[in-house]
């Protein structure tokens, strides 16, 4: 106990000799209370400077607080500047609800208070809680420094804490900690631009020697896990929380980012680089330049803050993230004039990419496989939703909407996107609604509503190859409802399609589509089905409301050939022998006829032959057995096969 007292009494001695003449803004005293409320300890506050008698509570806490006894250090009201880093004591809350405000005023990258360096994992701080007042600079810093450092620590949280005037830098930066908590903070004002710096208020980085979070020891990959941001306000400042950068392999893992609002900014709201298991909802994004970006690797030119660490590394098959209940205001800047309000980006990095662009990019897919963006509402003046390389994905229930009908795509889905559902979205204005391009194939485009769009509601790219549109409605489009590229594609079937300027659907040259079927067309421009010279199709019945009679039209070699429904046909079959004869009646327009066969009336019926004639003959069949029949009517030219719907089924035993 004596030598408590006499290192208590030098360490005021110490603080009165280096008091300055210092405008005084506070005096009174730091006190230690446990969780009974009662006083500990307690250290004299007189100068604007807390630097020490806040460093005395911090160490008198290293020494005195548990996890059985944890410590509160409470902060008088008044402004106070920092000029030294202090380091944050594990089992402690730095208590400033008193209306304390603590400014960063130390020379070089100096901080206000950081977790000690030099552990491993989360074996650092511990249980570290800052609460209440205000953190900040003082108007002559200008060092680019954080206000708080945060490493290998486990159970970090700032409540209601307000981060004011930061400076090119970020206020808080957190790598490889767990259980780290933002909770009803503030993030108010800042200088800086993406030109100088990623600037995020919350930067979530990687322990990287040389370049991401230096001077924390030990770089042993350790990533952050089980980090949530909520219920904070993150306005006028440049980007929000997150970080651009990543290792090969390693992943920030358990994030959380939700019910948080962010206005005014100049860059990205959220930026999630190699996150797993992340989720991202009920935030509030207005007027920011771009929404929230999702990137498992970074695009070409960014591959520069790649960062490799060791071979232990594996590329992750399943992001397990959701971003969901979020509405996105976003007005593109001339430093993002390419923005989207939610941007998600995997990328196939080839050895061509690797030599070009970065040593560190190693040959792989690091494609975004199973996230889900749903039910979020975006207005914006570029992008809605862009997804590159992004695999077994979800996009559903969204509204998107645009300020203007030419520029941007309202869903975009390239670079080898496959095997995706967007279903559910409700897409206003844009250039084009839904567009899938670059190789992606295999999605499923399925009861969205796409209105107004400056040129074509839906699109299939050239090269993309069995995708389906079905069950979709598009309405007064610039140009055509649904637009098909040179590719095959399975189905275009069950669209209600309306008021589109040119053509309701329209097949570009060398484009093969499996099925246009069951569609209502009601008033186009031109045709309701345009078959460009070099294009087929399986064309079967639609309903061509309010066509004009430009139900179709087939530019070929020699001829063109305008079309529409067939006439079903009626069917007989007889019997001789062990052979069925199939037959019925010509149908007008058809110059040949397709016949199916089941042994069940009910079951799946297989295509078995054609003929031009009026009739089939079946031979070689089983005595004692019965065949069922549905015949199609069929008209052939320039490659598009028109068929009717299927007759009625006519049975025969044998």
């Amino acid at each position: 106990m004596k030598k408590k007292i006499i290192s208590f009494a030098l360490g005021v001695a110490l603080l009165i000799s280096s008091l300055s003449a210092t405008t005084v803004y506070a005096a009174g005293e730091i006190k230690v209370v446990d969780s009974t409320s009662y006083t500990v300890q307690t250290f004299p506050v007189d100068t604007t400077d807390i630097t020490e008698p806040l460093r005395l509570a911090l160490d008198y806490c290293s020494l005195n607080a548990s996890e059985y006894n944890i410590l509160t250090i409470k902060i008088p009201a008044g402004v106070y500047c920092i000029t030294k880093t202090n380091i944050a004591s594990s089992n402690t809350v730095l208590d400033l609800t008193e209306g304390a405000t603590i400014l960063n005023d130390c020379p070089g990258r100096g901080n206000i208070i950081n977790s000690p360096s030099g552990y491993y994992g989360y074996d650092g701080l511990k249980n570290f809680t800052v609460r209440g007042g205000e953190l900040g600079y003082t108007d002559e810093n200008a060092n680019e420094s954080t206000l708080s450092r945060i490493a290998h620590a486990n159970g970090v949280r700032f409540e209601n804490v307000k981060f004011t005037n930061g400076f090119i830098s970020h206020f808080v930066e957190v790598a490889g900690s767990t259980n780290v908590v933002f909770d009803g903070c503030v993030f108010d004002g800042f200088i800086g631009d993406l030109s100088s710096s990623s600037c995020e208020a919350i930067q979530i980085d990687i322990l990287e020697e040389y370049e991401h979070f230096s001077g924390f020891p030990y770089y042993d990959a350790t990533m952050n896990s089980n980090v949530t941001v909520q219920n904070c306000t993150f306005t006028n400042i440049v980007s929000g929380v997150g970080t651009k950068s990543l290792f090969h392999g390693y992943y920030q893992n358990n994030i959380t980012i939700k019910n948080n609002t962010f206005t005014n900014l100049t860059g990205t709201a959220i930026y999630c680089s190699g996150y797993t298991n992340c989720d991202i909802s009920g935030n509030t994004i207005t007027n920011c330049a771009e929404g929230i970006n999702y990137f498992m690797m970074k695009s070409d030119s960014r591959l520069g803050s790649v960062c490799d660490i060791d071979n232990n590394g594996t590329i992750n098959n399943n992001c397990g993230t959701k971003i969901y209940n979020n509405t996105i205001s976003v007005n593109a800047t001339d430093e993002i004039s390419t923005a989207s309000a939610i941007y998600v980006f995997g990328n196939n990095v080839t050895s061509s990419k690797q030599n070009k662009y970065d040593s560190y990019a190693k040959v792989g897919n690091y494609s975004v496989k199973n996230i889900q963006i749903f039910n979020n509402t975006i207005n914006t003046t570029a992008h809605g939703i862009r997804v590159y390389d992004t695999v077994n994905s979800k996009i559903h229930n969204n509204t998107v909407t645009s300020s203007k009908s030419s520029g941007g795509y309202g869903i975009y889905a390239a670079n080898s996107s496959n095997s995706n559902q967007i279903y559910s979205n409700k897409i206003n204005k844009f250039s084009n609604g839904i567009l899938i391009a670059s190789s992606s194939k295999s999605n499923k485009v399925t009861k969205n509503t796409v209105n107004g769009t400056g040129n074509s509601g839906i699109v299939i790219n050239s090269g993309c190859d069995s995708n389906s549109v079905d069950s979709n409605t598009v309405m007064n489009s610039g140009k055509n409802g649904i637009l098909i590229g040179a590719s095959k594609t399975s189905s275009v079937q069950s669209n209600n399609i309306s008021s589109s300027k040119a053509d309701a659907i329209h097949l570009n040259s060398k484009a093969n589509v499996n099925v246009i079927k069951g569609n209502l067309f009601n008033v186009h421009g031109k045709y309701a089905i345009y078959c460009d010279k070099g294009s087929t199709a399986n064309v079967y019945v639609n309903n061509y409301k309010n066509s004009s009679g430009r139900y179709g039209y087939s530019k070929g070699d020699k001829k063109d050939y305008k079309f529409a429904n067939l006439a079903v046909a009626t069917v007989k079959v007889s019997k001789k022998g062990t052979t069925a004869t199939v037959s019925w009646k010509k149908v007008g327009g058809a110059n040949d006829y397709y016949v199916y066969r089941s042994t069940s009336k009910n079951g799946t019926y297989s295509y078995i032959g054609h003929t031009k004639s009026t009739k089939f003959k079946n031979k070689k069949l089983k005595k004692g057995k019965t065949y069922y029949y549905k015949v199609s009517a069929v008209k052939v030219a320039n490659g598009i096969k028109q068929r009717s719907n299927l007759s009625t089924v006519k049975g025969k035993k044998i």
